[in-house]
């Protein structure tokens, strides 16, 4: 089983395969769920970002206040759409 908790692994798998991926689902199959959750003037906080392109979908369609965190070697990054 890959090291999935260690920032080596997440560094090297980023260098390795740049594009954009999400784990679960791309805003496309989440939308209708997430504009039900969440209103448009939520604050959100998405965590192990690592490569989704999900919370630039989400600003595009409205949401303004989302904040990403991803755990990397050297210290936490944040970073807002």
């Amino acid at each position: 089983m890959p090291p999935y908790g260690e920032c080596d692994y997440w560094d090297e798998r980023y260098t390795r395969e740049p594009a954009a991926f999400d784990w679960y689902q791309g805003y496309s199959g989440l939308s209708a769920i997430l504009r039900h959750v969440f209103p448009l003037d939520a604050s959100l906080l998405h965590l192990g970002v690592g490569s989704s392109r999900l919370q630039e979908e989400m600003a595009r369609a409205g949401w303004q206040h989302i904040v990403n965190g991803a755990r990397r070697a050297g210290g936490g990054q944040l970073v807002k759409p």
